[in-house]
């Protein structure tokens, strides 16, 4: 169980999913104590996009991360929606 929690990465899950899996592995890992090391590890294992965007927040605590996790994913996903439309309208003036 602790070569699957340093290797576990977010990939294909969500924030939310990623977030349990890690909460459950890591009780396995008895020396991620320093609440530096487990807010490094998390951030590590999200998706680059999303690492990058939590990152930036310099987060103090492990939960913050996770929310700063969720709120990127979030925003992600309204700016994919809105490019989305942009292109359906584009194409739909095309044809």
């Amino acid at each position: 169980r602790i070569d699957e929690f340093h290797d576990l990465r977010q990939g294909s899950m969500t924030v939310v999913e990623y977030e349990s899996r890690f909460l459950d592995l890591l009780q396995y890992v008895d020396y991620m104590q320093d609440e530096q090391v487990r807010i490094h590890r998390f951030i590590r294992g999200l998706n680059v996009d999303l690492a990058g965007a939590v990152r930036i927040h310099c987060p103090q605590t492990l939960a913050e991360a996770v929310e700063k996790a969720y709120i990127a994913e979030e925003t992600r996903g309204k700016t994919q929606q809105a490019r989305d439309r942009v292109r359906s309208r584009i194409q739909q003036m095309q044809d």
